[in-house]
């Protein structure tokens, strides 16, 4: 049950224009649901107030010499044995929603069968286009170009639904506007209507709060195929009354050309009681989102771009592993985090210094901790004389040049068998190091040149030759640390 009753009053009208001869629109509204009386003439009629709201229903019919005028009658009266036979239950917005899709469909069904039955109305159809006012919610259902408005004297007039028409179609493309659609020698073309034996109409809904003073518009193209938003717009603000504006709109049609039948159904939401928004409009993305699955077409498009996705997705997961697996491959020496120090991890340092002894005999490859041992005792030792100082400078310096520049052979011979293990802080893998970065191959080759030549200018270790022999053991760690 609504929550909330509406106070409504509601009209409705429809002309044959000025160029047909006979009207093939129909119009419809039942002002209490409950009570099951139909309206079909140009009376006001107080409205709402009633726990299962407002019903308004245009239809267009279509087919000229092949019974449109059959196609529009058939789908209001189908709609109203729908009412009778089914009955309102309770007013849930999705209750609401699927019930306006059923009726509309049912209607098409009708129309569908008759044809059938009646070879000689093979052809007809109709759009629809239909309101349900439940308390402050307007819900909407539509097929074809039938139009749903609302105007508020605060906001201004806007169409609530979208037509399903050709230049419809040009607009959503952007290869024409809104205001060159009414002008478009195509405008009549609709791509979906009730009565269509080889297409089943897709039926869309949707819903809006009604604010106080907003006035309902419901009408076939025979009006705003004559007039324009803007000038509805302004006769609808110029008239207050219900009865005198849906005339001014149907007159001012026929000035304009009157080249079509024209139906209109006004409805006025003149409550004065102030309403909060509907608790419904919070579904309201649930429901498009309903709608739009609703469509075989759009279901295709969606498992298309779900299976994309999840193959994406196990693409880069099969991306990820491999990564992380060779990282792991690369990391070597791995440093303990508690001593901060290389754990003994076996290293092909052992190969490179064999191959470097059979090219220079004279090599002796120092290990890291003799060297730290020979610097500490340097350094606790200031009573040694010069020369053990230049004996044990000179073989840290001369061994530590002469194992780097055989390495630097090597290099030169066959780079891909040198693969030297560096400390996870500065690369995981020189060989993929070297072949990514040549040039500063050559820069680190040239600056170990460098450091040897320098030894080899000095003959007795000084000041200078011991910063020397520091960027020896810097360069001795940049390799076998």
């Amino acid at each position: 049950m609504a929550d909330i009753k509406s106070s409504l009053k509601i009209t409705g009208l429809t002309d044959t224009g000025k160029e047909r001869d006979h009207n093939e629109d129909n119009y419809a509204h039942l002002p209490h649901v409950s009570t099951h009386q139909w309206k079909h003439d140009q009376g006001v009629y107080e409205a709402g107030n009633d726990d299962y709201g407002t019903i308004m229903i245009v239809a267009d019919g279509m087919g000229g010499a092949n019974a449109g005028e059959v196609a529009s009658w058939l789908a209001i009266d189908r709609a109203k044995k729908f009412l009778t036979e089914n009955p309102v239950k309770n007013t849930e917005r999705h209750t609401i929603h699927q019930y306006l899709k059923s009726l509309i469909l049912a209607s098409h069904q009708a129309i569908t069968e008759h044809a059938k039955q009646n070879p000689q109305t093979h052809g007809m159809g109709t759009t629809i286009v239909v309101g349900w006012i439940i308390g402050n919610t307007l819900f909407y259902a539509w097929v074809g170009d039938s139009r749903a408005y609302i105007y508020n004297p605060r906001s201004g007039l806007r169409q609530i639904n979208k037509d399903h028409s050709l230049v419809q179609q040009l607009v959503d493309q952007n290869k024409i506007t809104k205001e060159q659609a009414f002008y478009h020698p195509d405008s009549n073309i609709i791509t979906q209507s009730l009565g269509d034996t080889g297409k089943k109409p897709a039926v869309e809904s949707d819903e809006t709060t009604l604010q106080k003073d907003d006035r309902v518009l419901l009408c076939s193209d025979g009006l705003n195929g004559m007039l324009t938003d803007d000038q509805i717009q302004k006769i609808i603000a110029d008239t207050n009354e219900i009865n005198t504006c849906a005339r001014e709109l149907l007159l001012q049609a026929n000035n304009q050309g009157g080249h079509d039948n024209i139906t209109i159904i006004l409805a006025d939401f003149i409550t004065d009681t102030p309403y909060k928004a509907s608790p419904w409009k919070k579904y309201n993305f649930l429901r498009k989102t309903a709608n739009f699955f609703s469509k075989k077409e759009n279901r295709f498009l969606a498992v298309i771009g779900i299976l994309v996705v999840l193959i994406g997705f196990l693409l880069w997961q099969g991306n990820f592993f491999t990564s992380e697996q060779s990282d792991k491959q690369h990391i070597s020496p791995v440093q303990d985090t508690a001593n901060n120090k290389p754990q003994n991890t076996p290293t092909n340092n052992d190969s490179i210094i064999k191959n470097a002894e059979e090219n220079n005999a004279t090599i002796t490859a120092p290990r890291e901790e003799d060297t730290n041992t020979r610097d500490s005792a340097s350094d606790n030792n200031s009573s040694d004389t010069s020369g053990a100082e230049n004996t044990r400078y000179e073989d840290v310096s001369k061994a530590t040049a002469d194992t780097l520049l055989a390495i630097i052979k090597q290099m030169e011979q066959n780079t891909d068998s040198f693969v030297p293990e560096f400390p996870d802080t500065t690369v995981n893998n020189l060989k993929d190091f070297l072949k990514a970065q040549e040039r500063k191959q050559a820069e680190l080759c040239e600056k170990v040149k460098a450091v040897y030549r320098e030894i080899e200018k000095s003959n007795n270790p000084s000041a200078k030759d011991f910063r020397v022999c520091n960027k020896i053991k810097f360069t001795n760690n940049l390799f076998f640390s």
